[in-house]
Order: C-alpha cells, then sequence, then structure tokens
C-alpha cells in the first residue's frame, strides 16, 4: 500500500517501478489518499522536524493521488493498479486518465465496506474489476 499523502510517495512508485522491471514481475500497488495523517504530523512536530513527511492541505494530496494513479496507469506490463477511494471525483478521473486503452484485469477500484457504494455504484458497474 503506498499513500498518496506521503511526499515520497512519487518516488516510492519509481523505485516500485524500477523493482518491477528488475524482477520482470508485474507487482501490485493499492494506492490510497492516506489514514494516518494526524500522527504522521504529531511524530514530526515531537522530533522537532522542519518540515512534514506528508502534505498538509487535502488539494496537495488529491494532486498526488492523481499523479501517481498517472504513474501507474503508464506501465500496465509491470504495475496492477489498485484505486481505494470512495471519492466519485477520484473515480471519475481515474477511469478518464485509463481511458479506452485498459481492459478487464489491467486495474481496479476498491472501497471500504460500507464507505461511498451506494454513490459510486455506476462506476463499479463499469470498472475492469471492482473489489
Amino acid at each position: 500500500m503506498i499513500q498518496a499523502y506521503q511526499k515520497r510517495c512519487p518516488f516510492v512508485i519509481d523505485y516500485l517501478i524500477d523493482l518491477a522491471t528488475r524482477s520482470r514481475r508485474r507487482l501490485m500497488i493499492r494506492l490510497v489518499k492516506g489514514a494516518y495523517w494526524d500522527s504522521e504530523i504529531k511524530r514530526a512536530q515531537m522530533e522537532g522536524l522542519e518540515g512534514y513527511p506528508v502534505y498538509t492541505r487535502k488539494v496537495y494530496t488529491d494532486v498526488s493521488y492523481l499523479a501517481c494513479a498517472k504513474k501507474l496507469l503508464a506501465v500496465p506490463n509491470l504495475i496492477y493498479p489498485q484505486f481505494a477511494t470512495h471519492n466519485a471525483h477520484t473515480l471519475a478521473a481515474i477511469y478518464q486518465l485509463a481511458g479506452q486503452n485498459y481492459y478487464p484485469g489491467q486495474y481496479e477500484f476498491q472501497c471500504l465496506h460500507g464507505m461511498g457504494e451506494p454513490r459510486t455504484s455506476r462506476w463499479w458497474a463499469r470498472s475492469p474489476t471492482a473489489n
């Protein structure tokens, strides 16, 4: 699992793409926006770090998520992306990024049970695979 709210996320993806290339294996990668923002901020404050390891504004995390999604979708032979989100805007953006060149089994959407299901059910129906 990779968390888009971490500033290092794009670099982690680059590393994993390189690892997949060198190992000649397709890796499954779950991309999430982030789950431990409060504790990351608190830890950075307690350690007296100059900056935070995570984005401090939601809009930056949203942009990071889509930029990272684009990186993951760019190498379908190396990465099997699993996009964990219940945000309808994010679902639509990824669906558009994937475009017509993608077929079932190249990527999937994931959602926590009970989170956003009624709102996103038509996206799940059109998704290549949805879990």
